[in-house]
């Protein structure tokens, strides 16, 4: 659509430059009668404003050309100023660097040239009558020049700025798809790799002697909540949206963690001080997800204890899980602890996870509070 106003806008501009150029060039026919020049002056003001873009050099070319007859004739034709003056904006505004200097100085030579000493009717002129014409033949042309470089360096300018805008435009687009694909890879991780960790520990469990009604229990208890998280996960990937605003998480559950936790076969000690006050979505997922990635690493990496505190204040959650391992076990930093930076960092929180001088690992957060039910004065 924008192209189309684009070239409609350039029709209009040269049917304008070639009624003004036509006028201009009737004005001796009119009174002196029609000649030859007259005729060829009028054809290179209808066609020249057409044709500039596509054929420029043939353009001034068939231009010059009867530039230079005109020079030679008994009288210059009212049209010789317009299409001179074209022919210098064609110069400037359709040629490249460096040909449309060494054009434009050829132009104005030949101008000054022709009206110095070629043209007839201003040979015979006194010096000081002719330097009158050639100051403003000199003038004219310059102005033409300037008239056609400066729209030359307008139009680059607004191409530069379009292309500006479209890196710029692409950049961002880049940026929001990587931080789309990074959110998907964080919920995908934490979902899967929770509810996974629990249902082996449970198939385990069930295998070596632990009440098979129990593990079949928190088996479906803990696949069904998984497959709503995940069904969340697939819709956003088919919508083709920006990730949701609304959690995949109902509301913020960490006592539930903790009981899954412990039917996985991780003996935890939890304690908590405060209470959760109103969040909004990001910070609720953002909590709910690193509490439980917390967790399913001490399932999976630990020696199957860990102690858990959570410290609520005004304006901040600290979050703090010790949990034992083997001495001697090797630790990787994989994509679980890079999940739970990223997560911490979107809401300007920190967190730490590395072990101890104990042979504990510990994973430390503070998180900044968005609260609801804060009261703004």
């Amino acid at each position: 659509m924008t192209d189309h106003f684009t070239a409609k806008s350039f029709r209009l501009r040269d049917v304008a430059l070639a009624l003004a150029l036509v006028a201009l060039c009737l004005i001796s026919p009119l009174a002196d009668g029609f000649s030859v020049l007259d005729g060829a002056l009028l054809v290179c003001a209808v066609a020249a404003p057409f044709t500039r873009r596509r054929w420029t050099w043939a353009t001034i070319g068939a231009c010059v050309a009867v530039l230079a007859a005109c020079a030679f004739a008994e009288s210059l034709p009212t049209g010789t100023i317009g299409v001179a003056m074209f022919t210098a904006y064609i110069v400037a505004r359709h040629l490249p660097a460096p040909a449309r200097y060494l054009a434009a100085a050829a132009l104005l030579a030949g101008g000054i040239a022709a009206t110095a000493f070629i043209a007839p009717a201003l040979r015979s002129l006194p010096l000081a009558e002719r330097a009158q014409y050639i100051a403003w033949s000199v003038t004219l042309l310059t102005v033409a020049f300037l008239v056609g470089e400066l729209r030359r360096r307008a139009e680059e300018a607004a191409a530069k700025e379009v292309q500006i805008q479209l890196a710029r435009q692409r950049e961002e687009f880049e940026r929001e798809a990587a931080e789309q694909r990074a959110h998907l890879a964080r919920e995908i991780h934490d979902i899967v790799t929770h509810s996974l960790t629990v249902i082996v520990a449970q198939a385990d469990g069930a295998r070596y002697g632990a009440p098979p009604d129990d593990a079949l229990r928190t088996i479906s208890s803990v696949g069904r909540e998984s497959l709503r998280q995940m069904r969340g996960v697939v819709g956003l990937l088919r919508g083709g949206e920006q990730r949701p605003v609304e959690p995949l998480v109902p509301s913020l559950d960490i006592d539930g963690l903790v009981a899954t936790s412990r039917a996985g076969g991780l003996d935890i000690a939890y304690s908590v001080d405060g209470t959760p006050p109103a969040l909004d979505p990001g910070t609720t997922l953002t909590i709910h997800r690193i509490v439980q990635e917390a967790l399913t690493n001490a399932m999976k990496h630990g020696d199957g204890t860990a102690r858990l505190a959570v410290s609520w204040r005004p304006d901040e959650v600290a979050v703090y899980l010790e949990n034992g391992f083997t001495p001697g076990t090797a630790h990787q930093h994989g994509h679980g602890l890079r999940g739970m930076r990223e997560r911490a960092s979107l809401i300007d929180g920190t967190l730490t996870s590395s072990p101890s001088d104990h042979h504990t690992w510990v994973t430390e957060a503070r998180l900044p509070l968005q609260r609801t039910d804060r009261v703004e004065p």
